[in-house]
């Protein structure tokens, strides 16, 4: 099939005055037995909007809104439980909120130590719990040396008892100084 020369269809212009067609010098000279084969003016059609081309676009978004709505009435449904309980075994707390829940199991149930069950607020406190409590090498080292961390993350100093702990958390982290900072070891009898 023969193409037609581009540069004879880009040059080709439209007089905006008269309407006629401006061709360039020796346009018509290089190839004057191919006319443009493409001839599109177009038209503006107005439909009814109840017209059948419309029928399929009109069924595509009456199924996405039936969809979108009854998606959307299953996650209310779904969200509007009254009540529900803690999973961990043996705590008997119920929730109405899931907010609630997450606050309960963050603050009770995330940082427990496997040892003694005791539970603690953030995994920092729990490595100094478990380490001070439940690890024979520091309870052998803590006479001799500072061992006890401070428990504010991100300050690293250590000190030789709890006591001086508590007096450095109280003087430079201004806990107040009836904050209950440790329970204290029961002796064994």
């Amino acid at each position: 099939m023969l193409q037609p020369d581009l540069t004879q269809h880009v040059a080709e212009v439209v007089n905006p005055v008269s309407g006629a067609e401006n061709r360039p010098r020796g346009a018509e000279m290089t190839h004057p037995e191919v006319e443009n084969p493409f001839s599109f003016t177009p038209q503006l059609i107005r439909l009814h909007k109840d017209h059948e081309l419309f029928e399929d676009g009109d069924i595509h978004r009456h199924m996405y809104l039936q969809d979108f709505f009854i998606s959307d009435v299953e996650d209310k449904a779904a969200l509007s439980v009254s009540e529900f309980a803690c999973h961990i075994w043996g705590c008997s707390a119920v929730f109405s909120s899931l907010d609630d829940y997450e606050h309960h199991y963050n603050s009770l149930h995330r940082h427990v130590c496997c040892s003694c069950r005791r539970s603690l607020p953030s995994a920092r406190l729990l490595d100094i719990h478990i380490q001070e409590w439940h690890d024979s090498l520091f309870a052998l080292l803590a006479p001799k040396q500072d061992m006890y961390l401070c428990l504010v993350e991100g300050c690293g100093l250590k000190f030789r008892t709890t006591i001086q702990r508590k007096d450095h958390l109280i003087r430079i982290h201004k806990y107040p100084p009836d904050f209950r900072f440790d329970k204290n070891k029961k002796e064994k009898g």
